[in-house]
C-alpha cells in the first residue's frame, strides 16, 4: 500500500511538515496543486463547467477580463510555482515523494517537471484524461504527451475512467462493432478511445487505470454494444473492487491492452526509478 495526499497546501508546507507525514507517517505521492491555487506554493489547472467555480477568481481573470494564455484551445492558468513552491517541490524530491502532476496548472508543471527530471522522477498523472476531447487545462495537452515520450520509462499516465471527464470522447468507427454507432458512444467505449490514443503515443505499459475511482467523481455507465460478459455491461464501473473485469471489458471493446500485461509491474518499475538517485 502507497500513501498519497491530493494538495499540500494547509498540510505539508515546511520541512517540519515533511518529517510528520513523509518521514514518519509514510506519505508517499503527492498531488502539488489540487482544485484551486496556493498563493503561496503554486497554481492549479482550471477545471470544466461547475468545476471552475472551485478555482473562481483566476478563472475569472483569464476568461472575463482580457483574454489570458491559451494552449490548444484552451484557456490555461498563467500561475506556475512560487519560489516557495519550487522550494518545497525540491524538499519532497529529494524525501523520495513521488510528486503527481495531475491538477497542476501547464505554468506549475513547467516548472515541476525540471525539478522531477533532475530527481530522476517519472512524470506521474494519477488520473487523467486527453485534454482535446475534454476541453479544458485539467485534462493533458500534447506538450505533456511529448514529454513522456522522451524517455520510455520517463511517464506513468493513470486514465481516468469517469463519464464526467470521458463525455466528450470522439469514438473511432472501426472501433464500433455495433450495427448501430451510437451504441459505441459512452461508458467503455469512451474510456477505450483514450486508452488507444494514449497507447498509440507513450506505449500501453505507460498507461494505466486512474485513481479516485471511490471519490465523488462519477464513473462509467453501462452501455449499447458491450459483450465483455463482466458486471460492467450490466452496471457500468462503479467501485474499485471492478478494476480486474474493467480491464476485461475495454480488451472486449478493442483495447490495444497487450496480452498478459502486469499493469502492477510496470507501476512498480516506475516506483522503483525514485530510490535509483
Amino acid at each position: 500500500m502507497i500513501f498519497s495526499l491530493e494538495g499540500t497546501e494547509g498540510i505539508i508546507e515546511t520541512e517540519q511538515d515533511i518529517k510528520e507525514f513523509v518521514d514518519q507517517e509514510g506519505i508517499r505521492i503527492i498531488t502539488f496543486s489540487h482544485l484551486n491555487d496556493d498563493p503561496d506554493l503554486g497554481g492549479a489547472a482550471f477545471l470544466s463547467g461547475s468545476g471552475a467555480f472551485l478555482n473562481l477568481a483566476p478563472w475569472i481573470h483569464q476568461h472575463v477580463l482580457p483574454s489570458g494564455p491559451k494552449c490548444e484551445d484552451t484557456v490555461v492558468n498563467p500561475k506556475g510555482l512560487t519560489d516557495e513552491g519550487k522550494k518545497l517541490a525540491r524538499m519532497l524530491v529529494n524525501h523520495k515523494v513521488w510528486i503527481d502532476l495531475t491538477h497542476a496548472s501547464d505554468a506549475t508543471q513547467r516548472d515541476l517537471i525540471p525539478i522531477m527530471r533532475e530527481a530522476g522522477q517519472p512524470l506521474l498523472y494519477t488520473h487523467a484524461v486527453l485534454r482535446k476531447h475534454h476541453g479544458a487545462e485539467r485534462g493533458l495537452a500534447q506538450w505533456q504527451i511529448d514529454e513522456i515520450k522522451k524517455n520510455p520509462n520517463s511517464g506513468l499516465i493513470g486514465l481516468l475512467p469517469s463519464e464526467k471527464y470521458l463525455e466528450n470522447t470522439k469514438v473511432p468507427k472501426p472501433q464500433c462493432a455495433c450495427d448501430d454507432p451510437p451504441g459505441c458512444t459512452g461508458g467503455i467505449h469512451y474510456a477505450v478511445a483514450q486508452y488507444n490514443e494514449m497507447a498509440n503515443e507513450i506505449g500501453a505499459k505507460n498507461i494505466m487505470l486512474g485513481s479516485d475511482t471511490n471519490g465523488a467523481v462519477p464513473h462509467l455507465k453501462p452501455t449499447e454494444c458491450s459483450s465483455s460478459g463482466t458486471s460492467i455491461d450490466r452496471e457500468g464501473f462503479w467501485n474499485i473492487g471492478q478494476t480486474r473485469e474493467l480491464w476485461e471489458s475495454m480488451k472486449s471493446a478493442g483495447a490495444s491492452i497487450p496480452v498478459n500485461t502486469n499493469p502492477g509491474e510496470h507501476f512498480l518499475e516506475k516506483w522503483s526509478l525514485l530510490w535509483k538517485k
